[in-house]
């Protein structure tokens, strides 16, 4: 560029691993797969959520610094959208139809999953519009609708704990649903400033906890009722309850 006095300068930015192959062997068929998670434009069936497939996801808890470590971030002021170059097919894109906040995408997914569900039935239908309900209760909990929150989260538990029994075959992922979605509805009401409604989802999800441990001969069940002690302890201790907190790791050390 004319306005660059010096011979040479440096750009610099992101750049992801290459996928692109020669498929032809020839030089003449090129393709280039789809990333994981998490990039617009992608063809990955792993982050669509509309059968039309017009949506690619990202998470800020998937967030990395520079260094490539992960950085923490509890929200973005904006997002920056940058195109890609791909030499071999000689393509510079990146097709952004448009952006949308979290809450309408997870109902969109929550939608999309429920129609699944009532048109097929079947055990991984229905694991799948029980996930989406919880993945829009997290979603209105991260952006501050408390309300909204945790209504969904009971009746995503109400959910779990009836209709689905009678989809055996994705039992345990259900019982591991239902447990976090308990302690998360526990979050919720602590962040809501009330105490004794988190205790009683933190004894819902112990009860469950200890129901299958005391069922199933799980050589993990004692570590994951152990697990679950703590991490209620660690939100009796936000909400500033130590004596409840200490008795809850008591339980936990008992355990091991």
């Amino acid at each position: 560029p004319t306005w660059i006095s010096k011979d040479s300068y440096t750009l610099t930015g992101t750049r992801l691993a290459a996928r692109n192959y020669d498929k032809s062997g020839k030089g003449t068929m090129w393709v280039q797969p789809a990333y994981d998670w998490g990039y617009a434009d992608n063809f990955s069936a792993e982050d669509y959520v509309e059968d039309d497939k017009t949506l690619n996801l990202f998470d800020l808890a998937k967030a990395i610094d520079a260094d490539g470590m992960t950085a923490v971030l509890n929200y973005v002021d904006f997002v920056k959208v940058q195109t890609k170059l791909c030499r071999m097919l000689a393509l510079c894109n990146a097709r952004i139809g448009k952006a949308e906040p979290a809450v309408a995408v997870a109902r969109k997914l929550f939608q999309v999953k429920y129609e699944d569900f009532m048109e097929l039935k079947t055990d991984q239908a229905a694991l799948e519009y029980s996930e989406s309900m919880y993945l829009l209760a997290q979603t209105y909990h991260e952006t501050g609708d408390l309300d909204s929150a945790l209504l969904t989260y009971q009746n995503g538990i109400k959910f779990s704990k009836t209709v689905m029994l009678q989809y055996p075959a994705v039992g345990e992922a259900n019982l591991e649903n239902t447990v976090n979605a308990c302690l998360s509805a526990a979050q919720v009401c602590g962040d809501k400033g009330k105490s004794g409604a988190a205790v009683s989802w933190m004894n819902e999800a112990l009860t469950i906890r200890k129901r299958v441990h005391k069922a199933q001969a799980d050589p993990q069940g004692k570590q994951k009722l152990a697990d679950c002690y703590h991490r209620c302890a660690q939100m009796l201790t936000g909400m500033n309850k130590p004596q409840k907190a200490q008795k809850f790791i008591r339980e936990a050390q008992k355990l091991s």
